[in-house]
């Protein structure tokens, strides 16, 4: 018989999952909180991963529209996305940085956390490595990619916005680290596309030369022309320093007359005190009015002073563009100090293609002379590139050695290293050079002895 009665009841207990929740957190007195710390670590990182995975695609998949309209808001963050697309290079460098800073510490935290909730000492040898690679790959690639990188194609300009302040507080503090990694990829991008374009060029030349016949010899030239075209510098088709006809502006009237008359060129360089400081370009056209002036007559007015100056590695199909777009036919060439080392014209450029372009006041062009089998004559003001396309050999044959010289001339002086002797035999590769006109301090004519692949076959 129940002897309680209803006010004695005690009041109804907790559901018992609740209250065994409770039991479990308060009567452990050593409860760890790093674990929780963890969890929350992870969860930050997970978030930021995939944040910063995302952003990759966000940024580069702005349409023109997009990139106008944010041009048109005027916002903040509008204003830093298109101030981090202005160098995309160190963007892409941030976020591969970030995103790699992120997937490390989520790696290590996922770690800790797993060694901290399971005890693998009485399980087999491979569950330990299984359970954490599964864990972390699922973590990285469903988090930190594909869901990130699919919601990215959908809102990237959203997601862009949402990530324009952290990235650029990270490309200000990676951007050393950037600065190395665009540096280093550029380098060996370069290196990469040098050689492919190399063996390119070298691989259409062997096709041109199977496929050429007589008949059309001229066609095949100009294609190998064209071929080559991306691999010659301006330096190797200058017309040297010590071969410029140029004015010195003190020159009276009709010195400059007898100069214009006597070159033939329709355009010189007008130079103040030395070749280094060249003022400007002085036009024989401009010159016809005044042809009965006297000798003390100014003619400094008809200077144009419009010049275009451009460095000795310039390619020539970047300096064809160059005079299109400036609308100028003549350069003068730099060295990395600023010192004038020759002069360019489109004419010369042009040649590189279509072969020596000559008119009715050109001398005709010096053809080497055949001494015997395999030795010849050269003109030492030859351009290299000249003498590689006469023997069939690789335009960069003498690059190693030429320093910046660009005739056969120059090559001996850079080889020799000082003023070669009239009769100095100089051996270079295949190559046995020797003087054999020459006056005061400058070489006029080169015997040249090519052995082509002899001394292989027989070494």
């Amino acid at each position: 018989m129940d002897t309680h009665s209803e006010g004695d009841k005690p009041p109804n207990p907790l559901p018992e999952p609740t209250y065994r929740a409770l039991f479990l957190l308060f009567s452990i007195p050593t409860f760890d909180w790093s674990i929780l710390i963890a969890i929350l670590f992870i969860l930050f990182l997970v978030v930021g991963s995939a944040l910063i995975s995302g952003s990759e695609v966000a940024y580069f998949s702005m349409t023109p529209n997009q990139l106008k309209e944010l041009a048109e808001e005027k916002t903040p963050a509008a204003g830093r996305i298109l101030e981090l697309l202005k160098q995309p290079d160190y963007l892409l460098g941030t976020i591969l940085i970030g995103n790699n800073l992120f997937n490390i510490a989520l790696i290590l935290s996922t770690n800790y956390f797993v060694d901290k909730m399971y005890d693998f000492s009485l399980s087999a040898d491979w569950v330990e490595p299984l359970v954490k690679v599964g864990l972390i790959t699922a973590m990285l690639v469903l988090f930190g990619e594909v869901l990130p990188k699919l919601y990215a194609n959908r809102f990237n300009k959203k997601l862009a916005y949402l990530t324009s302040l952290p990235i650029t507080l990270m490309s200000r503090l990676f951007y050393p680290a950037a600065h190395v990694l665009v540096n280093s990829t550029q380098f060996i991008e370069k290196k990469v596309r040098k050689s492919n374009s190399d063996l390119d060029l070298k691989e259409i030349g062997q096709v041109i030369d199977l496929v050429a016949d007589d008949s059309d010899k001229g066609q095949m030239d100009m294609l190998k022309g064209i071929m080559e075209f991306s691999n010659i510098s301006v330096a190797q088709i200058q017309k040297a320093r010590v071969n410029m006809i140029a004015v010195d502006q003190e020159t009276n009237f009709t010195q400059l007359m007898d100069m214009v008359i006597g070159s033939s060129y329709s355009r010189l360089p007008v130079y103040e005190d030395d070749l280094d400081n060249i003022k400007g370009i002085i036009y024989a056209k401009d010159l016809l009015e005044h042809m009965d002036k006297p000798k003390d007559f100014n003619w400094r007015p008809l200077i144009k002073s419009r010049l275009l100056f451009v460095p000795e590695n310039k390619k020539v199909d970047d300096m064809l563009q160059k005079f299109k777009e400036e609308r100028i036919h003549l350069a003068v060439v730099v060295d990395e100090y600023g010192g004038t080392t020759g002069i360019v014209t489109l004419e010369d450029v042009l040649e590189r293609v279509v072969g020596e372009i000559q008119d009715e006041y050109d001398e005709n062009q010096i053809q080497p002379t055949k001494l015997e089998e395999g030795v010849y004559a050269f003109d030492a003001e030859t351009l290299l590139v000249d003498v590689c396309k006469f023997y069939k050999i690789d335009l960069d044959t003498f690059d190693k050695v030429r320093g910046e010289s660009g005739s056969l001339g120059g090559l001996l002086l850079e080889i020799a290293g000082r003023f070669p002797d009239l009769n100095e035999e100089i051996e270079q590769g295949d190559f046995m050079f020797k003087v054999t006109k020459k006056q005061k301090n400058r070489i006029e004519k080169i015997k040249v002895t090519y052995f082509g692949g002899e001394r292989a076959m027989t070494g």
